[in-house]
């Protein structure tokens, strides 16, 4: 099935975080593949230890995407590009039965990932195998393909009085 974890708050990398761990500990494969991040978040460190996770990332070539130059953007859609195929390969060979494809949503949403063909990805997702996108916005196409969606709403949050992210806490 196809989860979405999507809003304004803290906690949708966390959430797919905590359902790759408990897959984990079910006996199952899971590959944790974070666009738009560099994979410094403390949560993916911890599945990055685990057996039978595997993380992926774009490390230093991603910036904020308000701070991307032209040549900034198109490594980072070469680089989204990558990540997919490989989320692509982890599917046809059946080398995990869960797929966390962290802040894709924002990828599409920011055009630095090809839309058609992630929503091709989503179609043709097997149904013995579990999906998880992460994200700000998904747009309605997203969440028709959505078995779970579930929207984080931010009510208040530190940011908001000029307290920047916590090690630990925010990443």
């Amino acid at each position: 099935m196809i989860q979405i974890y999507y809003g304004d708050g803290k906690g949708k990398t966390s959430a797919a975080v905590g359902a790759g761990i408990r897959a984990l500990g079910s006996g199952m494969c899971v590959i944790f593949i974070q666009f738009m991040k560099n994979g410094s978040s403390s949560e993916v460190d911890v599945l990055k230890g685990l057996d039978g996770a595997d993380v992926f990332d774009c490390g230093d070539t991603i910036k904020f995407s308000w701070e991307m130059s032209e040549a900034d953007r198109q490594r980072a859609v070469n680089c989204h590009e990558g990540l997919l195929d490989l989320a692509e390969m982890a599917v046809s060979s059946g080398m995990a039965q869960m797929i966390v494809l962290d802040e894709l949503v924002n990828a599409v949403r920011l055009g630095l990932i090809d839309r058609k063909r992630v929503l091709d990805f989503l179609d043709g997702f097997p149904k013995d195998a579990e999906l998880i996108l992460t994200g700000r916005e998904p747009d309605e196409e997203l969440l028709d393909r959505a078995d779970y969606a579930s929207e984080i709403r931010k009510v208040k949050h530190p940011y908001d009085n000029g307290v920047h992210a916590r090690k630990g806490i925010e990443y």
